[in-house]
């Protein structure tokens, strides 16, 4: 997953101030700095493996679903946590020219948005159920095509305004909370109140570039990624005694 801006986060870092006319695919451009910098070696690794891992451990849990509402909730939840390790990791990782670079990065820039989205749709049709449910769902995905569209045509959105509805989104989202506490337990609860606090830590972590340990093997964008991962296995978990509670 990625940010709208990319920036070089210390002297270990090359950098060009002056950047070339034809830079190269494997550079990274810093819209604040106007330069470009190498790319960190583990950029899109994690997320790479927990690609798989979502893979592996979701289709299980759509088979554990019991009936039709149950499955397209989780499945969605499943497709959604998928897409978005697979669209960054492919993003990062992957060697693309300036145009198809930039589409990637809109790409993995809205996965997030339908992440929060799919992560509240199995909690909506198995915790809150019914026409409540319903109209949560409704009220989610209605939030999340706006901001994908917000994203999409106005294509330079501060990073600010793009978090801020990141968060917005995931308060939505939490209207569905207590339904779920009722249902599947305060663990599950617990699990999704942790999840949503560690990306926000995560997010205000990438907002300062910080801690920025090694940028050139493991920088600062590494490091958001870690809590993007510890909090989507939160959420997983949480969405797993749903569906064991059903």
């Amino acid at each position: 997953m990625g940010p709208p801006l990319e920036q070089s986060g210390g002297p270990e870092e090359a950098c060009v101030t002056a950047p070339p006319i034809d830079p190269s695919p494997v550079l990274l451009y810093d819209a604040q700095r106007d330069s470009h910098h190498a790319r960190p070696r583990w950029r899109g690794s994690l997320h790479a493996v927990w690609c798989v891992l979502s893979l592996a451990a979701g289709i299980p849990l759509v088979i554990a679903a019991e009936d039709g509402a149950e499955t397209l909730g989780v499945a969605v939840y499943v497709a959604a946590l998928v897409g978005l390790f697979g669209t960054s990791a492919a993003y990062h990782r992957g060697t693309w020219t300036p145009t198809a670079r930039r589409v990637m990065q809109r790409l993995d820039q809205t996965m997030i948005t339908v992440l929060v989205a799919g992560t509240a749709t199995p909690i909506a049709l198995l915790a809150v159920r019914g026409t409540a449910g319903t109209l949560l769902l409704g009220l989610i995905w209605t939030c999340a095509l706006s901001a994908i569209v917000l994203h999409l045509f106005f294509l330079q959105v501060p990073e600010l305004l793009m978090g801020g509805v990141f968060v917005g989104l995931g308060l939505v989202s939490a209207l569905g909370l207590p339904a779920l506490w009722d249902t599947a337990g305060h663990a599950a609860g617990w699990l999704v109140l942790g999840g949503g606090a560690l990306y926000i830590a995560g997010a205000v972590g990438f907002h300062l570039r910080r801690p920025d340990p090694r940028p050139l093997v493991f920088g600062y964008h590494e490091v958001f990624h870690v809590w993007v991962c510890v909090a989507a296995s939160c959420h997983f978990a949480a969405i797993a005694l749903l569906v064991a509670a059903r």
